[in-house]
């Protein structure tokens, strides 16, 4: 089973959604904070953030079980999230 990884920011209506339409189509849904608490980006989401020019949470990361990435995407794309089940 794929991983989707959801790197999100609050509040944020668009990673809510992400979530909630990974968790009803049946992803393993990681949620995992892009901003510590001092909103300093956390160094996983800033590199994915810097090396693909995101402008927009969340970042959300499809990966096999064995780690290896599927794809990479921001924002609340759901043409992403029905094209992988």
């Amino acid at each position: 089973m794929k991983t989707l990884t959801v790197y999100r920011k609050h509040p944020c209506i668009k990673c809510d959604m992400t979530i909630k339409t990974a968790d009803k189509l049946g992803y393993n849904v990681e949620v995992l904070e892009i901003f510590d608490e001092n909103g300093d980006m956390l160094p996983e989401p800033k590199t994915l953030y810097d090396a693909n020019n995101f402008m927009s949470a969340p970042i959300v990361v499809l990966s096999e079980d064995d780690g290896a990435t599927v794809d990479v995407w921001s924002d609340f794309r759901i043409d992403k999230l029905n094209k992988y089940k």
